[in-house]
């Protein structure tokens, strides 16, 4: 699913207001709310704002290829790591897990001067469960990782399935 979300975050002598919305139609409305809860709330002198300085860029460029799985790759890759658990050995089901993609933006600005910027992507995994042999229940347990490249994914994924058949045993 593809979601936006937009948190105001309002500082008002002192006190602190914060709202988030999904809808860009209605950032107005978020930060008529994050205004009244600052209006409410009582003052910390640790609120506010910073003053500009230099920041160090994040030197990882998003994976522009974790964008373009579909959810038929991450169901056909979710299916594979779960028929490689299976054949590692029999005993360990899975109760729950994951497989999927991040790909977001974040930015900052404020009256102060302050404006920044990031985009970012990442894929990764997860499984949860325990060994079962007849009567015998082994350790729940879960494995799982998140890479930045789309290319390292299936062999991150692949290695967290295997250290998950050990951890269950």
């Amino acid at each position: 699913s593809e979601e936006a979300t937009f948190g105001i975050r309002v500082f008002k002598n002192g006190s602190m207001g914060f709202a988030t919305v999904n809808d860009p139609e209605e950032i107005e409305q978020a930060c008529a709310e994050a205004l009244a809860l600052a209006s409410a709330s009582p003052p910390d002198d640790l609120n506010g704002l910073d003053d500009p300085r230099p920041v160090e860029p994040v030197n990882q460029e998003p994976d522009p290829a974790i964008a373009t799985m579909g959810i038929g790759d991450l169901v056909t890759l979710g299916a594979d790591m779960l028929e490689r658990i299976k054949n590692r050995d029999a005993r360990v089901v899975t109760d729950s897990g994951q497989v999927y993609t991040v790909v977001s933006e974040r930015a900052i600005a404020t009256d102060t001067g302050i404006a920044l910027s990031d985009a970012r992507s990442i894929a990764g995994g997860s499984f949860f469960g325990m060994a079962v042999s007849e009567d015998e229940v082994g350790s729940f347990d879960h494995d799982g990782q998140n890479v930045l490249s789309a290319a390292a994914l299936r062999g991150e994924l692949e290695s967290a399935a295997d250290r998950f058949v050990v951890k269950t045993l």
